[in-house]
């Protein structure tokens, strides 16, 4: 069966004509200073001061020189992921290649021609959306990589991929063209294509998922602490219910007791009387004389 992922060059590299697509990095928080250029770098490298220009000028350098290498790198990876399309190419003898140039701020701006545009679309199997999927999750790698801050490849929205027009052409050609193929062949590309859009995509969803799952922890604590809440308001009501008995309790012994005190002090004034009528009595019959 043909290779019909064949990555051997089919035209000559023409940088007159090479398609391209614009990075944009996006500032890293408010640009207040008057130097755009600087205020960029320094968020950047991460200082306090403004960097000088020479420490620009390195860093640009540093951008145009590592960051097509990265890239190619980064292709390399993307195709690996699934043995059976290893490449077993090093980024030295890739049949494309990539060009930073127009550097430009406000945001960041720079421009990245593909030289050699048809065995690079080969290269991800003529297949428009795995190129841009490609391109979206590798930019931000081979920025942060080139500038020497890997903190900066973890944000996808720090990056945006702008193709020109020539590029959006192509991809445009090979929509068209995607028509009708062999049974066979277009199962393989589109599982390929499949498991190669999914891959693309766990990077992408891992917001998601860490926000989900901060979400369910957040309502999993909530319901814990109403759960102990409920639990602590049940105990709290049987212990007054137990003390309101207590309290029931002694309210009727002492009921009782007054009661009872009550009712000796009653008896108490009754029975001195007796006792002092009866002495009355008993002292006027000594006192009457005999007859």
């Amino acid at each position: 069966m043909p290779n019909s992922t064949d990555t051997s060059p089919q035209e000559p590299l023409r940088p007159e004509s090479n398609p391209a697509f614009k990075v944009r990095v996006l500032p890293l928080g408010r640009v207040d200073d008057g130097d755009l250029r600087q205020a960029f770098w320094r968020r950047v490298f991460e200082r306090d001061e403004l960097p000088t220009e020479e420490d620009i000028k390195r860093a640009e350098g540093r951008l145009m020189r590592r960051f097509p290498i990265n890239l190619i790198h980064e292709a390399l990876e993307f195709r690996n992921r699934d043995r059976q399309y290893e490449t077993g190419r090093t980024p030295l003898d890739t049949p494309f290649t990539f060009k930073v140039d127009n550097i430009a701020y406000g945001s960041l701006f720079f421009d990245v021609s593909i030289l050699g545009i048809t065995p690079f679309l080969t290269f991800f199997f003529k297949n428009p959306d795995i190129v841009m999927a490609f391109l979206d999750l590798a930019v931000p790698k081979a920025f942060a990589n080139a500038v020497g801050n890997d903190r900066l490849a973890y944000d996808a929205t720090f990056y945006k991929v702008y193709p020109d027009a020539a590029f959006e052409k192509e991809l445009d050609r090979l929509r068209v063209q995607s028509g009708p193929q062999e049974a066979g062949e277009t199962e393989e590309k589109t599982g390929w294509a499949g498991v190669v859009q999914r891959l693309a995509q766990i990077p992408l969803l891992l917001p998601l998922v860490l926000a989900l799952a901060v979400l369910y922890v957040a309502v999993s604590l909530e319901n814990g602490e109403r759960d102990r809440l409920k639990q602590r308001e049940e105990a709290l009501d049987i212990r007054e219910k137990d003390m309101r008995a207590m309290n029931d309790a002694r309210t009727a012994k002492l009921e009782a007791l007054t009661l009872a005190l009550v009712s000796q002090l009653r008896e108490r004034p009754a029975s001195g009387a007796s006792a002092a009528s009866a002495a009355s009595a008993s002292g006027a019959s000594s006192a009457m004389p005999a007859k």
